[in-house]
């Protein structure tokens, strides 16, 4: 990491020290059940409750198969904890748990228990919440020379979507540092970018050489938590930093068609249309090859 000087952030520094279905799922073919399938349910439900919601469509039974599939998946977390926060995989063949573990994955998991905990106004996954945030905290890290903080779990691949997760879940959070976390995180985000408006895909490009760029995945993630914190703050240096972005995501959609581009990049163009009413973020929307 060349001449960065890094180090745990101590509460001690800042101002203001922190206070702080598988059931179900048996009677699917017998596999590895992933906690990404619980988040996939939760958001889908989410997002088809909601447009059911905002146009007033009064089949009650079908809005309520979504709301269903959501505390489904919420169950899906309350009963596949571990000792620190969550398992990965669970093994519906042989009733176990895998010892493996996908960082980001679970730190997107967190973000879809703070809305769960927000949906649901239930404490279970207030608590879990809680128990989560506490985990990933333990590996915030703070560069000196450049005024940020990062998250720091897997030292040889320090992923941007770390960053744009840990964001996503503070926004849904009440922390004592949130502010202060917010804007550093955000601080790290913007560090990221390059001229052309793309962003570094790992931090510290002397650990990963050859690839500090990438394009499909952690940019789409950090450029929706940007519009989220812009909605949050109202600065408008994340928003223009997602409008700086905007051109060198369209092209590169444009050459390459990549399905791991849309979710997360639609996402933040959506909010970015909501914003701006501009006109070519809108048609990006109807069709990304515009």
């Amino acid at each position: 990491m060349g001449s960065k000087v890094r180090g745990k952030i101590s509460k001690t520094d800042q101002e203001q020290p922190k206070q702080g279905v598988v059931e179900s799922f048996k009677k699917r073919r017998n596999q590895q059940i992933a906690m990404g399938l619980a988040v996939l349910i939760i958001l889908s439900g989410f997002s088809v409750a909601l447009y059911m919601a905002n146009r007033g469509d009064d089949e009650d039974q079908d809005q309520n198969t979504y709301l269903n599939s959501i505390e489904l998946g919420g169950e899906w977390f309350l009963n596949n904890q571990d000792s620190s926060f969550l398992y990965y995989e669970y093994d519906l063949e042989d009733g176990t748990h895998s010892t493996s573990h996908h960082s980001l994955r679970e730190m997107g998991a967190l973000w879809s228990i703070t809305l769960l905990n927000d949906f649901l106004d239930d404490e279970q996954y207030a608590n879990l919440s809680d128990r989560g945030f506490d985990h990933f905290e333990k590996h915030f890290e703070y560069d000196s020379d450049d005024d940020f903080l990062f998250v720091n779990i897997t030292p040889t691949k320090i992923k941007l979507g770390y960053s744009a997760f840990i964001i996503l879940v503070l926004l849904e959070m009440e922390d004592d540092l949130k502010d202060y976390y917010l804007m550093q995180f955000a601080n790290g985000v913007l560090f990221q970018q390059q001229e052309d408006g793309s962003f570094n895909t790992f931090f510290y490009k002397d650990l990963n050489p050859g690839e500090e760029t990438g394009v499909d995945y952690y940019p789409g993630e950090a450029l929706f938590a940007l519009m989220k914190l812009y909605q949050y703050t109202g600065n408008r240096t994340y928003l223009e930093a997602v409008e700086k972005a905007f051109p060198f995501y369209r092209d590169y959609w444009r050459s390459t068609n990549s399905t791991a581009f849309i979710p997360w990049q639609t996402r933040a163009y959506s909010l970015l249309y909501q914003e701006t009413k501009k006109r070519e973020y809108g048609a990006c929307l109807r069709n990304p090859s515009e």
